[in-house]
């Protein structure tokens, strides 16, 4: 008949042994001789070092670059609104639905623009008519002057000059008017790089109105000259600038 084997772990060395009885066991044999390799003590990692290397492999994995496809990757924390609606624009409207975020700006309201712009365009019409009226006193001078041909060039191309200036002033007036049609935007803009069909890459600076429901998109065709056609509060004229020179947001 065999002898019954209890199961025994040395307290020493951590090995397991298989032996007749426990009792009065302390160490192994080779723990007790002082023969025995000690365990090296293990610490686990703590929180801190798990989510770094976490976060080490992630942005190994995507070239340190976060490639969005139906939303921000990683941008369940803290989401920016406006953002927000700006990425269901990109997701609804860019043929692959996919970006790479390069650079943000975030929504500034859109009002110190409208007030300054109205000035500018004032202070251009005062200007242009001080002007008419040192011409206007130009001309009244020559007519009192003996009649030569001289005089009679000088005031006939002062009047040209004073027809040209209030034609002048008609313009800066419509411009006046446009600032006043503004109406409080609240724009933000956003750099992204996109991945086209073919896998190539291409820049885009893009510029959205938040402040509604939904983003607008500001349109911007670099070969217009005239942006009242396709912007009708001729934002892409000045907005940009406004976006990137805090100077003129205070």
């Amino acid at each position: 008949m065999s002898q019954q084997r209890f199961p025994w772990q040395c307290p020493g060395c951590g090995k397991s042994y298989s032996v007749p009885t426990i009792a009065g066991l302390t160490l192994c044999p080779a723990c007790a001789t002082g023969k025995a390799s000690k365990p090296v003590a293990t610490r686990r990692p703590g929180r801190a070092a798990l989510i770094a290397a976490a976060v080490a492999i992630l942005l190994a994995s995507t070239g340190g670059i976060f490639l969005l496809s139906g939303g921000s990757a990683g941008g369940g924390i803290q989401q920016d609104p406006d953002k927000a609606k700006v990425e269901r624009w990109l997701r609804e409207n860019l043929d692959s639905g996919k970006w790479e975020e390069v650079q943000w700006w975030p929504a500034v309201e859109f009002g110190p623009v409208k007030r300054e712009g109205i000035a500018k365009e004032e202070q251009a019409i005062e200007q242009i008519r001080r002007e008419i009226a040192d011409l206007s006193e130009s001309i009244r001078k020559l007519k009192l002057l003996p009649h030569s041909e001289k005089n009679a060039y000088d005031i006939r191309d002062q009047t040209i000059l004073i027809e040209g200036k209030e034609q002048s002033i008609d313009l800066h007036k419509e411009s006046c008017q446009r600032y006043e049609r503004l109406s409080r935007r609240k724009l933000c803009g956003i750099k992204i790089r996109t991945i086209n069909g073919d896998g190539t890459k291409s820049i885009r600076e893009e510029m959205f109105d938040v402040g509604s429901e939904f983003a607008r998109r500001i349109p911007f065709d670099p070969e217009m000259k005239d942006y009242r056609n396709n912007d009708p509060d001729n934002l892409q004229a000045f907005g940009w600038e406004y976006l990137k020179d805090p100077r003129l947001q205070r």
